[in-house]
Parts: C-alpha cells; structure tokens; sequence
C-alpha cells in the first residue's frame, strides 16, 4: 500500500495513482498539507523543523514522507515540497524536493530544480520523479 504526502503538487500524486484500475488495493491515502501547521497536525512534523529548514527543503520532505508512513496502513510513502509558483526572496522557484519511505530502509530523497518554467510543467515534472522514485523503492 502506498501513502502520498503533498504540497505543491496537490494532491496529484495521489490522483494519478488513483486513476488507475485497482488502485484501492495499492494506495491507502494522500495528504495534502500546505500550511506548516497542518504539516504539524496531520504528518506530526516538529514545528522547531520549518523554523531551522523553512517549508522547501530535504529535511521537510523525509519529514513528510516519514510521516505518511507513520500515519497511514501504507508500506511505502511518497512526499512532495517545493516552489512550483513564485517564491520569496531568496527562494528558487522551480525547486522541488521529493521523498520516498519504506518500512525498514532509508528513506530516499531527491531534489530537482526545475527552473522558472510555469507551474504546471513543474508539477508534471514532479509526477514523473515522484513514479519513478517508488519503482526504484518497490521491492
């Protein structure tokens, strides 16, 4: 069973695994979680993590994934963090971290600097590492 924990893609992880036939039997829940305080309320993140990594970073995103697995029936979670849209000062936009969790191993992480491409590309381009990152954690 698969989890998913997202941000700036929304929920589309999620989606897509959910469009295909069967999925109920491989995906238990996705979580979308925007604000550090839902991070906090629904993954179980330290609110002390955003304050020393900000929302975008690797840390966050094994947070995320971490916790998926943690609050879920799944065997594996895949998480993603980052600016898809326009950022703050001294923020990339385009960056994007991703995760992935599994019972018993590491958790594996990503980052990928998409650039100044628009929203939507950014968020297709997270589809495809975010699937090919839990093929490459399947056993």
């Amino acid at each position: 069973m698969l989890a998913t924990a997202e941000s700036c893609t929304g929920e589309m992880l999620a989606s897509l695994l959910a469009g295909v036939e069967g999925a109920s039997h491989a995906l238990d829940c996705g979580i979308v979680t925007s604000t550090a305080a839902a991070k906090t309320e629904r993954l179980g993140m330290s609110e002390d993590l955003f304050q020393a990594k900000g929302s975008v970073s690797m840390e966050v995103a094994v947070a995320k994934a971490d916790g998926a697995l943690e609050r879920s029936d799944a065997d594996m979670a895949a998480s993603t963090t980052g600016f898809a849209g326009p950022a703050g000062p001294g923020d990339e936009v385009g960056v994007v971290w991703l995760a992935c969790a599994s019972g018993g191993g590491e958790t594996r992480h990503k980052a990928k600097h998409f650039g100044d491409i628009r929203r939507d590309p950014i968020r297709a381009g997270c589809m495809e590492t975010a699937l090919l990152m839990i093929r490459e954690a399947m056993p």
